[in-house]
C-alpha cells in the first residue's frame, strides 16, 4: 500500500502559521501537488575573467508558490475544503437530529489561512513530509463526465513550503458516499437540463500576490478582485430558447444539486450551489450526422441585489467543519 496522504488544516494563529490540527484527510488524487514560485536573479554586474553567470552572486527568491488540490467529491468531510471561501455557518435543519448543513456565502472579505500537509512515499519506501502554510483558496472547480464520479479541484496559493515538516496522522471519514454523476440535477431557470458534462468555477476574488519591500517579500492577500463564477452548460438542443436569452442578454437562475442517500427521513447527504443569476457569453448549435444536435453554452454569473454571487450549502453528518 501507497504511503502517499494529504492533510489540511485551519491556520487559527496568524496567517503562513501551521495549523494547530492538521489531520483532516483528503482522498487526492496523485497529481496535487505544489508548485514553488522560485525566481534565480543573477548580479549583472562585470567582472573580468567570467563568460556565464557567476556563481557567488547568484540570488534565488523562493516566494510562495500554489498548490492544487484534486479529489472525488464526498458526502463528509469537505466542508473544510469548501470552507476556504468563508467560514462555514453549521445549522441543523428544522426536524431533523444527525443531518447538519453547512452554508458557505462567496463574497469580498477575510478568506480563511489553511495549512495542507502531504506525506510523500520516498523510493526506500518511508514517508517523507511537507507542509503547505498559509494556503488560501483563489478557486474551486467541479466537473462532471457521463458515468463518472464527481470530481473537485481547490486551488491556492500559499505562503511558504516546509520541506521539513514533522509527520501527522490523517483522520479519514467513516464511510463516506462518492457523488456520481446520476446523482446531479441541473435547474436552469426553474428547469431541469439533462447535460453531456459540467464544468463549473468559482473564484475566490484573491487579490494577486501583493510583492512588497519586507520582511518575507509579500503581503496577505484577501478576497477584493471581483468573483465571476463560470462555466459551460452542455445539452442536446431542445429548442431556441437559450439562444435566444443570448441574444437579448436575459438572465437565468443556474441551480447545481447532488443528491447522495438520506441521513434520515427527507434529510439527504448533498451539496447544491446556487446562482441567482447567470448570462449566456454564447454559442449557437452543434450539428452532427452521427448524433443529437447540441448546444455548449458558456455562462458567466452575475449578482442579484440581495442575493450572493455564489451561495454552497452542504448538507452531511459533520457536526464541525
Amino acid at each position: 500500500m501507497s504511503g502517499n496522504f494529504t492533510t489540511i488544516g485551519v491556520e487559527g494563529v496568524a496567517w503562513g502559521t501551521k495549523a494547530a490540527t492538521l489531520t483532516r484527510g483528503i482522498e487526492a488524487e496523485t497529481t496535487s501537488k505544489p508548485s514553488p514560485n522560485v525566481e534565480h536573479t543573477p548580479s549583472t554586474g562585470m567582472r573580468p575573467g567570467f563568460s556565464g553567470e557567476a556563481d557567488d552572486r547568484h540570488t534565488t527568491n523562493t516566494r510562495g508558490g500554489t498548490y492544487d488540490l484534486m479529489f472525488d467529491l464526498l458526502s463528509k468531510s469537505h466542508s473544510m475544503v469548501l470552507g476556504g471561501f468563508a467560514t462555514p455557518v453549521i445549522t441543523t435543519p428544522v426536524g431533523a437530529t444527525n443531518a447538519r448543513l453547512h452554508t458557505i456565502t462567496v463574497a469580498n472579505g477575510t478568506l480563511p489561512s489553511q495549512s495542507i500537509h502531504d506525506g510523500v512515499e520516498l523510493l526506500s519506501g518511508t514517508v517523507d513530509h511537507v507542509d503547505v502554510l498559509g494556503a488560501k483558496l483563489r478557486e474551486f472547480k467541479l466537473a462532471v463526465s457521463p458515468r463518472g464520479n464527481v470530481k473537485a479541484t481547490a486551488s491556492y496559493d500559499y505562503r511558504t513550503l516546509d520541506t521539513a515538516a514533522s509527520s501527522v496522522t490523517p483522520s479519514y471519514a467513516s464511510s463516506p458516499y462518492v457523488f456520481r454523476d446520476d446523482d446531479v440535477t441541473t435547474t436552469l431557470g426553474g428547469t431541469a437540463i439533462c447535460q453531456r458534462g459540467i464544468d463549473l468555477t468559482i473564484p475566490s476574488g484573491l487579490e494577486p500576490r501583493k510583492d512588497r519591500i519586507c520582511a518575507g517579500g509579500f503581503e496577505e492577500s484577501q478576497s477584493k478582485a471581483t468573483i465571476t463564477p463560470t462555466g459551460t452548460l452542455n445539452h442536446d438542443l431542445a429548442s431556441f430558447g437559450h439562444l435566444d436569452d443570448w441574444l437579448a442578454g436575459t438572465s437565468r437562475s443556474l441551480v447545481f444539486y447532488i443528491e447522495g442517500p438520506e441521513i434520515e427521513a427527507t434529510f439527504p447527504y448533498f451539496l447544491r450551489i446556487t446562482f441567482a443569476a447567470v448570462k449566456f457569453n454564447g454559442n449557437a448549435y452543434e450539428r452532427s450526422l452521427a448524433e443529437t444536435t447540441g448546444q455548449p453554452i458558456p455562462w458567466k454569473a452575475t449578482q442579484v441585489s440581495g442575493s450572493p454571487i455564489a451561495l454552497i450549502e452542504y448538507q452531511t453528518t459533520d457536526t464541525a467543519i
